[in-house]
């Protein structure tokens, strides 16, 4: 917190002295090298059990055994686990290829089962 809380009265001080500060593009990136939510200032990861948190998360909530696909439905697929698990394609020369590949391979596993798809990558 005082990192932060030094960043933003340095940017508040240059703004106040008359030079050009552009809030909106500087809030728009990470501020810290690291992010403060998994490391401490000092780059150190937090300890932890990460196990822990999807038990945390559903404490409350019940979850059903099975789920239906009726209705309106959508699926979020690990982007930097599906790369790895398709491989690289045989006929693959170039990026548009692989792509082709990848986006072939989404839609293998969605069929026509999801109103919305989701694709995420971590970075």
């Amino acid at each position: 917190m005082n990192a932060d809380r030094s960043l933003l009265y340095r940017l508040v001080k240059a703004y106040d002295a008359g030079r050009k500060v552009d809030m909106q593009a500087i809030l728009q990136h990470e501020l810290m090298p690291v992010p403060v939510s998994i490391a401490e200032t000092n780059k150190n990861l937090r300890t932890g059990n990460k196990s822990m948190l999807a038990e945390v998360l559903t404490e409350k909530v019940d979850c059903p055994d099975s789920l239906s696909l009726e209705g309106k439905s959508s699926l979020i697929i690990d982007g930097f686990a599906l790369v790895p698990a398709i491989g690289r394609p045989a006929n693959a020369k170039t990026f548009g290829d692989l792509s082709d590949s990848f986006v072939g391979a989404v839609f293998a596993k969605a069929g026509a089962s999801f109103e919305r798809i989701d694709v995420l990558f971590d970075r």
